[in-house]
């Protein structure tokens, strides 16, 4: 069986669905653990060198997670647009997920071509109900009365690029004025909610929500559950809060 790598949970089923009982696929940084500070044990570490191909994004999380990959003959490949910018959350962006697989198809097809035309049958299922979602994303988000999206961490950019909104990030608002310009800009656009990122502190979030009388959320940008967790981004933003706190 073909041992496939990838960078973060979001990716592991889809690359699972395409290469179906032909691959085990593993993530470098395992569902739960912050890719920020993420120290594989031995028996981890053994597992990702016997991979044979990665399927990297590039992130700096990845330049830590190199040495337990030296020597082991894995065949990296990258997964980063070619304008990619400093925000990794590619797989945020559905779009650029149907760009993905279809390199994980031909790079795994050129490796191991004797199951090209398997792949390529069960990429086109994941790719239409991908291109799907995202119809269905566009639709219900060109109404929503959200457009701006404030977050403890700036992880949402592609998210936001795919869907016509706004991104505020937290952790670039660290100054006195920088904090100043957040709560005035979230003041002009209504925000009535802050997304709290659980890899990050939640601090800087429910202070803000504070002075703003909106709720938090809790939205986890690695949830493995990348089509469910997209819906969820999505009715967070058409949804209505009565209530003002936590939640």
């Amino acid at each position: 069986m073909i041992t496939v790598l990838v960078s973060v949970p979001p990716y592991v089923s889809l690359v699972q669905e395409i290469g179906g009982d032909k691959v085990r696929v593993l993530s470098l940084v395992p569902e739960g653990r912050d890719p920020h500070s993420f120290e594989p044990s031995i028996q981890e570490a053994g597992l990702l060198a016997g991979a044979d191909v990665w399927f990297s994004i590039d992130d700096p999380h990845e330049i830590r997670m190199e040495r337990f990959l030296t020597g082991s003959g894995v065949r990296r490949i990258s997964l980063s647009p070619s304008d990619s910018s400093q925000d990794r959350h590619y797989w945020l962006s559905l779009p650029l997920v149907v760009e993905q697989m279809q390199k994980v198809v031909d790079e795994l097809g050129e490796m191991y071509p004797e199951h090209k035309a398997f792949w390529k049958n069960r990429a086109d299922v994941v790719r239409a109900r991908l291109n799907e979602l995202h119809r269905t994303l566009l639709l219900r988000l060109s109404d929503s009365p959200r457009k701006v999206i404030v977050a403890t961490h700036a992880a949402f950019g592609y998210f936001c690029e795919s869907y016509g909104l706004e991104q505020i990030g937290l952790d670039a608002c660290q100054s006195v004025h920088s904090h100043e310009w957040a709560v005035k800009r979230a003041q002009e656009l209504s925000v009535d909610q802050v997304w709290l990122v659980p890899q990050h502190s939640e601090q800087g979030g429910r202070y803000l929500a504070r002075q703003l009388g909106a709720v938090t959320v809790v939205v986890d940008p690695y949830n493995p559950n990348l089509e469910d967790n997209l819906r969820t981004m999505a009715q967070h933003l058409v949804s209505c809060h009565k209530d003002k706190g936590s939640r």
